[in-house]
């Protein structure tokens, strides 16, 4: 992982951590931008590619507000997705009771820590999980009935 670039100089590519190395080819894959039109930007936005979701689903300031299949699993995400559907379900049966917003918002913080440090401090990474802990992470919320245990 290499930070974004700052200039290309001919077969050299300079980056913005001050590094510079030869580069045969470029490929831009420049992603998308997370966008909700349909909803104020109070109620809620991704702001520079940052998500604050409580397990990548719930916004803490607004509890009643799901975002499910909002990832970039490592592995597939259809069957994530599923996944957060049985955890919703659970959530909107009442046998999981999501925290308080201070602990939502104490998970949204750890987890962006963890990614800053993994993907070389990139906020458009906040959205991404590892498939099988986060599957694991999920069905522990319902096996306990209680999310962030």
């Amino acid at each position: 992982m290499k930070p974004n670039i700052k200039e290309l100089d001919g077969g050299f590519v300079d980056f913005e951590d001050g590094t510079k190395e030869a580069i045969d080819a470029i490929i831009y894959a420049t992603g998308y931008k997370t966008t909700f039109p349909f909803l104020a930007p109070n109620i809620f936005e991704v702001k520079d590619g940052e998500a604050s979701i409580y397990r990548r689903m719930v916004s803490p300031k607004r509890p009643g507000l799901f975002m499910l299949g909002l990832i970039q699993p490592v592995g597939p995400t259809i069957p994530l997705v599923e996944v957060q559907a049985k955890w919703l379900a659970s959530v909107l049966a009442d046998h999981t009771k999501l925290p308080q917003r201070a602990q939502m918002e104490s998970e949204v913080h750890a987890h962006r820590e963890q990614i800053m440090r993994r993907y070389v401090g990139f906020a458009r990474y906040t959205l991404e999980v590892d498939g099988r802990k986060y599957a694991k992470q999920l069905f522990g919320d319902i096996s306990r009935g209680m999310a962030g245990v």
